[in-house]
């Protein structure tokens, strides 16, 4: 019946026409026993299809979990830029957060009634775009140490096309792979297609593997290729302002401000040169513009002694945690079964340890680590100096 229904179409595809036809046949109410055949064929997905309380309680959970973290994120974006501390890295993982929270929230409700694919497919793309979203801001981070110990190098043309190239080719297969899952569920498909679309989602995940693993190679890269010597062309722009990476310590207000005062009319510095802004650190790897104890008093306690070991070492932690749940959903991935007969990977137990709690774990490291210090850099001068 089914193969007719879908003019013979690859099974496992096309599940929203599915749905649609068969209410019809049955007069608005499809039988347990034909949505449950139905569900067996379907192609096994990592988290599976969200069925009852096993679903309904632990998605319930992590929404409201990440609606905590998106709060706190929030509120660190708020609090510092009420001093002028700009770091929008906060406002995305807020955003980061809020995708985690509908994704969970659309699985919980999904759980209702497995039936729902439209809302099966919304909660499935939600809750593995924010994955990519942490990958990408843990290599802008690295970035930024790169930048830091190379700021000749890391403020480069082509060392900044080349970045944005992976941001850019990162997106376009993200793009592709939503594409190719949302396929696979609106429409009836040949077998040659299906396998194309279980290809490009294959793919897709490989490229998520090695995303994953970019922030700690262009870190290992920084140490591996040595600073530069002395360049009197560049003048290094580094919030000396930042006393501590302490969890209870927000900047001073009005310290940005000043010090970019003082930096602008400093009659010592020639603004012709090229100006690299860096991220906090009391270890100098190249021409520094000045010693703190040399610039005029801003009100600062002590000079800070700020280093970045714990840094490259959240850097390295949070790499590996994306890396296990990125890995796990790749080997899914290539794991071609039916719902009827799919193996423990695919269990939603996994994808909760995965993306949940995994994802729980970086996100506390980043608040408790201050990731909004650490990886601050000032903002750019204005245009008329």
């Amino acid at each position: 019946i089914i193969s007719s229904m879908t003019n013979g179409a690859a099974p496992g595809t096309g599940s929203k026409l599915l749905v649609e036809q068969a209410t019809k046949m049955f007069n608005g109410q499809i039988p347990d026993y034909v949505s449950q055949y139905a569900l067996s064929q379907q192609r096994a997905i990592f988290g599976s299809y969200a069925h009852g309380n096993k679903d309904i309680i632990p998605s319930s959970i992590f929404a409201a979990v990440f609606a905590l973290i998106g709060l706190l994120h929030l509120f660190i974006f708020i609090k510092n830029y009420s001093r002028a501390h700009k770091f929008y890295y906060s406002l995305a993982l807020f955003f980061y957060s809020l995708l985690r929270f509908l994704g969970f929230l659309l699985r919980a409700i999904w759980a209702n009634d497995t039936l729902k694919v439209e809302i099966g497919l919304a909660s499935s793309i939600l809750i593995v775009i924010p994955s990519i979203i942490l990958a990408a801001l843990n290599l802008a981070f690295s970035q930024r140490i790169f930048t830091w110990r190379h700021p000749k190098v890391g403020s480069s043309k082509p060392f900044w096309t080349l970045m944005l190239s992976i941001y850019t080719i990162v997106i376009g297969i993200v793009v592709m792979a939503i594409v190719a899952d949302s396929v696979i569920v609106l429409y009836y498909l040949s077998e040659k297609h299906f396998t194309m679309c279980k290809n490009v989602a294959r793919v897709a995940s490989l490229f998520a593997v090695l995303f994953s693993c970019s922030a700690s190679i262009l870190i290992a890269l920084a140490y591996i290729y040595k600073p530069g010597t002395s360049n009197q062309n560049f003048l290094i722009y580094q919030p000396w302002w930042i006393e501590s990476f302490n969890l209870n310590y927000f900047v001073k207000k009005n310290s940005i401000l000043q010090a970019e005062k003082v930096f602008i009319n400093n009659p010592n510095f020639d603004f012709k040169k090229n100006v690299v802004r860096v991220i906090p650190s009391s270890l100098h790897h190249y021409t520094k513009i000045e010693d703190a104890a040399g610039m005029p008093d801003l009100g600062l306690e002590e000079s800070p002694v700020l280093k970045h070991n714990h840094s490259i070492f959240l850097i390295t932690l949070t790499t590996i945690l994306l890396l296990i749940s990125s890995i796990f959903r790749c080997v899914s991935c290539f794991i071609d079964q039916k719902v009827g007969n799919q193996s423990w990977i695919f269990r939603p137990v996994v994808m909760y340890i995965m993306f949940g709690v995994l994802e729980v774990i970086v996100n506390v490291l980043y608040i408790l680590w201050r990731i909004d210090l650490r990886f601050y850099k000032p903002d750019r001068l204005p245009k008329s100096v």
